[in-house]
């Protein structure tokens, strides 16, 4: 049997079949210590885990598009609600049987908000400033050290502090 709730008469909740259909902004909260707003767990015995989904039903995807945007959000010393980090993922190509698609990662730093790390849809990892990432695939001609404990102690080590624009 379906249930469902309206408000101002759009149907906000139905239940159906294999759960509860939410319409509209869904808003979860705690009071007090408890710090666990939601939990998604598989009890049926499936060795696939659980799975959350965001999908972006546009009639009409483009490239580029955003498929999906998770926000992590405090308050800022001024009890404004700042977003701190954000992962978003990107349609990069909707053409049949071509389709990709990338995450991009994003930080707060010093008040200003961006891009620290991309994964493109080949696999390629893109770090931002000094934070590059090293990734075999983009290297040729990798070899094994010959006497690496003697190189090792051949080093001299340093000690040092970064420059405020190396972020």
């Amino acid at each position: 049997r379906t249930i469902e709730l309206h408000y101002q008469d759009n149907k906000r909740l139905e239940t159906v079949d294999v759960g509860v259909n939410v319409s509209g902004k869904l808003t979860a909260e705690t009071t007090g210590n408890n710090t666990n707003v939601a939990t998604f767990r598989n009890t049926g015995g499936s060795s696939d885990g659980t799975e959350v989904q965001f999908t972006n039903d546009s009639p009409s995807p483009a490239d580029g598009d955003q498929t999906g945007y998770l926000q992590f959000v405090g308050n800022d010393t001024n009890g404004n609600a700042t977003i701190y980090n954000a992962i978003i993922g990107y349609t990069d190509d909707v053409s049949d049987t071509e389709e990709d698609g990338s995450l991009k990662f994003f930080c707060r730093y010093e008040g200003g908000f961006s891009q620290r790390l991309a994964i493109a849809a080949n696999g390629t990892f893109t770090g931002s400033g000094s934070n590059d990432i090293s990734d075999q695939r983009l290297k040729d001609n990798i070899a094994t050290v010959v006497d690496p404990i003697g190189k090792i102690k051949a080093l001299k080590g340093r000690t040092f502090t970064w420059k405020p624009e190396a972020n």
